[in-house]
């Protein structure tokens, strides 16, 4: 596996989820293939004569994603309250991303049929209710919509809305950057569909 990386020109800051160990200072004229040359690269060297991978962000930083995988953005301090989560695999087989159970279904009378969804979460005991932290919340409530657009043929798993609910499900787990995760080919339809379906608490049948 090859250490994902992130080139910062001279005066472009580190971004901050550039999270993957690793500092290398560029010689005057290195850099990426189009880069203004002598920056900073993170996460591992700038290897001579690299083929095609470096792709330039908006925010001015250029990235490589190229033979890596989502287990290098593992993120560690994720939310106390998310307790319990499971693996799916991504557009590459070979990429297990961490998704968190938000949901939990209750099943009807055939004990197949999802009739109401409950919350996953270790909630907090605040004297009056049980808490749930907000952003966790919003998620829950947008993963809902989504799921109940699905399953009544109201919104598609191309729509722009399931691929960001998943998108922002993964980030419960990983610390990313969306734009370069895209431009990588990391997302794919199965990937949101997985992604989503574990989130509720649910198991893809075959």
């Amino acid at each position: 596996m090859r250490p994902i990386r992130w080139y910062c020109p001279p005066g472009v800051a580190r971004p901050r989820h550039a999270v993957v160990p690793g500092i290398c200072q560029c010689l005057p004229t290195g850099g990426p293939p189009g880069a203004v040359p002598g920056g900073t690269c993170y996460g591992g060297a700038i290897e001579p004569d690299e083929g095609p991978g470096w792709t330039h962000h908006h925010d001015g930083h250029w990235f490589n994603l190229t033979g890596s995988a989502p287990a290098l953005l593992i993120r560690l301090d994720t939310n106390p309250r998310l307790v319990r989560w499971v693996e799916v695999a991504g557009a590459d087989p070979a990429h297990l991303w961490r998704v968190p159970v938000l949901m939990e279904p209750t099943y009807g009378e055939d004990g197949e049929t999802p009739v109401l969804f409950t919350s996953a979460l270790d909630r907090l005991w605040t004297g009056t209710a049980w808490d749930t932290p907000s952003e966790i919340h919003d998620l829950q409530r947008r993963l809902m919509m989504v799921c109940h657009a699905l399953g009544t043929d109201s919104a598609a798993l191309s729509s722009e809305d399931a691929v960001r609910a998943a998108l922002d499900v993964l980030l419960q787990g990983h610390e990313f950057d969306p734009h370069e995760v895209v431009r990588s080919s990391w997302i794919s339809e199965v990937l949101v569909v997985r992604t989503l379906v574990a989130a509720c608490g649910l198991e893809l049948r075959s």
